[in-house]
């Protein structure tokens, strides 16, 4: 018994998609791995464990076809949580505008005697325009 179906022809559909669909009886994967016009599920497995396959490679589809569940409902924010999001937002808002900050924290912690490396020296003096 075989489980392979007839080669289609072009005219049998629409751009010939037929023809590239894997050859095993009923298999929804377009063949690409095999000279034989075999999908990648197919082409190594014995031709009498092609049923089975195809039977697994049917349900993935479908399961890869299904609908995504539909999305869990939103819990209302109450007026505190949405106090703390305009208080948040307030801080964003009037947030230091220091876009050197780091580099005089840089300074300061190699004023301490702290040991920075050659980059964060080079970083922060040319950041603040002092000489090395």
């Amino acid at each position: 018994m075989s489980f392979t179906k007839p080669f289609a022809k072009r005219d049998d559909d629409e751009g010939g998609y037929a023809a590239l669909m894997c050859k095993a009886h009923e298999c929804p994967n377009r063949w690409s791995v095999s000279s034989k016009m075999l999908c990648g599920a197919h082409a190594w497995a014995e031709p009498h464990n092609w049923s089975m396959i195809t039977t697994r490679e049917l349900q993935a589809f479908a399961r890869r076809s299904a609908p995504p569940p539909p999305p869990k409902p939103v819990e209302p924010m109450t007026m505190e949580q949405k106090m703390a999001v305009v208080a948040k937002l307030r801080g964003l808002a009037t947030a230091s505008t220091d876009y050197k900050l780091w580099a005089r924290k840089l300074k300061a912690r190699e004023a301490a005697g702290e040991v920075l490396s050659n980059l964060q020296q080079k970083a922060w003096r040319e950041a603040l325009n002092e000489p090395l």
